[in-house]
């Protein structure tokens, strides 16, 4: 619905988060209709994005890993489905040319897939995008909540699955962002963030752009 979440980030502050290892765990609710044949879930620096297919504008629930290089962008799609009209939890890592790709379902049932790169990636945006393009283009139609981000550490399978159901404290380690999304107001357009390095917040809040923001579409109390 043209929704998006953006943050604006020094060079330096995504090298030191993304250059080698990162993952972003989020509550994702994909609708059937979709305004493109690819519409991005999120984006980081326009240098990495994960998409959904929805094959002539209707949802059909791939995911495609998109990677700029200097010569070129590559596309990479994962032999994975996230389910639609529903809340699943999505987890993206990267640990050096390793892209995999988790969806947890709300009875807790696991897919995940990998796909592996060559070349390094080129910085070209200081945004990080959420629900849009890096050009706030190819929207993403339906829900986004709960949105984690991890700098420099590629979480495991197992500590993603050990943590994705409960809120977090703040002060896990490598945490960049936390955004609960639960201020329960409408109309709102900041994404607080309550993520801490040694107790200090870090003050990393996402804005919220065009459409309708919020929603009491809520995932269920298992997710």
């Amino acid at each position: 619905d043209n929704s998006r979440i953006r943050l604006a980030m020094s060079k330096e502050e995504m090298l030191e988060a993304f250059a080698d290892k990162f993952t972003v765990i989020m509550k994702v609710w994909p609708d059937t209709a979709q305004p493109k044949s690819w519409s991005n879930i999120f984006n980081i620096g326009k240098s990495y994005g994960l998409l959904c297919s929805t094959g002539q504008s209707k949802y059909d629930g791939k995911l495609e890993l998109s990677v700029r290089t200097p010569k070129s962008t590559s596309s990479h799609l994962y032999n994975i489905y996230l389910p639609e009209n529903t809340y699943s939890t999505l987890a993206f890592t990267r640990d050096g040319d390793s892209f995999t790709v988790h969806v947890i379902d709300k009875e807790g049932k696991l897919q995940s897939s990998t796909a592996t790169t060559n070349g390094k990636a080129v910085w070209v945006s200081n945004y990080f995008s959420f629900g849009a393009g890096y050009d706030d283009d190819n929207y993403f139609n339906g829900y986004l909540d709960d949105i984690r981000v991890y700098g420099g550490v590629a979480l495991s399978k197992e500590e993603i699955l050990s943590s994705y159901d409960h809120p977090l404290t703040g002060n896990e380690k490598g945490l960049f962002l936390y955004w609960p999304m639960d201020e329960g107001i409408k109309n709102q357009t900041t994404a607080f963030d309550y993520s801490r390095n040694n107790g200090v917040a870090n003050g990393r809040h996402g804005e919220i752009m065009g459409g309708e923001p919020a929603s009491d579409c809520i995932p269920p109390s298992s997710m």
